[in-house]
């Protein structure tokens, strides 16, 4: 199904590096005729903030924007303020559009209640006509630190009242929907749609190359990644499959833990670290990397207070999308689908699932890529966000252009 008509204008907003995410981007650079592309980011692992203006997929124009770096573990306690700036920037940006480019946006786009608030107030300013809030997470309140519950609470009013006033809601998965419907985030369903993340096909078929025996993992490096179970268990992978390696792609807050402990293992020479890749930059670079492992890992600990059990992890189907077999732990609702699909096989997080998942790809390596490959295809990211903007129009009952 493909969109009817070419979306005339938007403005696409998102944290770094996620912007790219299911190639949103990419999907709105070649169907947007206008496209106002904003990255924010807040951690110095990453580069700038920056706008980018894109006519007919283009780029016309980029403006590096003030970035104010903030410690991960601090980044939402200062979010109140770093979105009032981001406010102050999207004004700037959208006054400069008009006023330069004679461009007056129609649709203004943001996974986040802190962004998506933003576009709430462009459209009370008479600078975007439609806000659609794409709903990419969850984020409970916790039970302990003071501060930390006051502020989970805050965003929680925060987001009702997005989803309250956002013209059109979107959610990766029917178990973030039911959760918020749950909590009682709500509103009327005729303007509510599933929308996951989009795979592009055949991103693997790039850069033809034979699989070796490695193992793969992107991702940030932090304790809750089920690095730790990887490798921990790189002996016993080494006992079934001699020449098996590890490649490792990211960085983060635990990089340095989880390099020492590579050191430490007796098998630690196996490993490679290649840091942060920028995905929207060097999504080729990754690629080539990527395509030619065996499997890849997506080892989420099963525990309440992690988060990706309502998350549509872009990671996996990045690994997918190059024909490589994910090993998934049963945690975000992705897992249960890639197993019995045959593109890759989902586990408890244990050591002895884990090896027995490595050997049964080992066995069938291309059974499970051509699985993988076939999964890409009918998730294609065309497909999906062509459905996602069609049935969004309709539902508004507009009928010139998109928005």
């Amino acid at each position: 199904m493909k969109v009817k008509n070419k979306i005339p204008s938007i403005i696409y907003v998102n944290y770094s590096p996620y912007g790219n995410a299911g190639y949103i981007l990419d999907y709105l650079k070649e169907f947007a005729e206008n496209l106002i592309y904003v990255s924010f980011i807040f951690h110095p692992v990453e580069r700038e903030s920056k706008a980018q203006i894109y006519h007919h997929g283009k780029l016309n124009k980029q403006i590096k924007l003030p970035t104010i770096l903030v410690p991960e573990k601090y980044v939402y306690y200062f979010a109140p303020i770093l979105s009032f700036i981001a406010a102050l920037e999207l004004i700037a940006i959208n006054i400069y559009v008009i006023c330069r480019f004679r461009i007056k946006p129609q649709l203004f786009l943001a996974p986040n209640a802190f962004l998506v608030v933003i576009g709430i107030i462009l459209r009370a300013l008479k600078m975007v006509k439609r806000v659609t809030f794409w709903v990419w997470d969850y984020y409970p309140v916790p039970k302990t630190g003071f501060y930390r519950k006051i502020f989970y609470k805050a965003y929680w009013v925060l987001d009702r009242w997005c989803t309250y006033k956002a013209d059109f809601i979107w959610y990766l998965n029917k178990r973030l929907k039911e959760v918020r419907e749950n909590l009682g985030v709500t509103d009327d369903g005729q303007k509510e749609y599933i929308v996951p993340l989009g795979m592009k096909p055949f991103v693997g078929h790039r850069w033809r190359s034979v699989g070796k025996n490695t193992l793969g993992f992107i991702g940030v490096l932090k304790k809750n990644q089920g690095l730790e179970l990887l490798l921990n268990s790189l002996p016993e992978l080494v006992s079934i499959i001699p020449d098996i390696k590890i490649e490792i792609i990211g960085s983060g807050p635990d990089e340095k833990y989880f390099r020492k402990m590579a050191e430490r293992s007796s098998e630690g020479n196996r490993v490679t670290f290649y840091g942060f890749i920028d995905f929207v930059e060097e999504e080729e670079r990754a690629g080539r990397i990527v395509v030619s492992w065996m499997a890849a890992v997506a080892l989420y600990i099963p525990v309440k207070e992690n988060l990706s059990a309502y998350a549509d992890p872009s990671k996996v189907k990045f690994y997918l999308s190059c024909g490589v077999p994910v090993i998934i732990t049963r945690v975000p609702l992705i897992a249960e689908e890639i197993h019995r699909r045959g593109a890759g096989i989902a586990i408890g997080y244990n050591t002895q699932e884990l090896v027995s998942a490595v050997r049964g790809i080992f066995v069938e390596k291309d059974k499970y890529r051509e699985k993988a490959i076939c999964f890409t295809y009918e998730n294609d990211y065309r497909k999906i966000y062509d459905s996602a903007f069609n049935v969004t129009r309709e539902r508004l009952c507009l009928n010139k252009s998109i928005y």
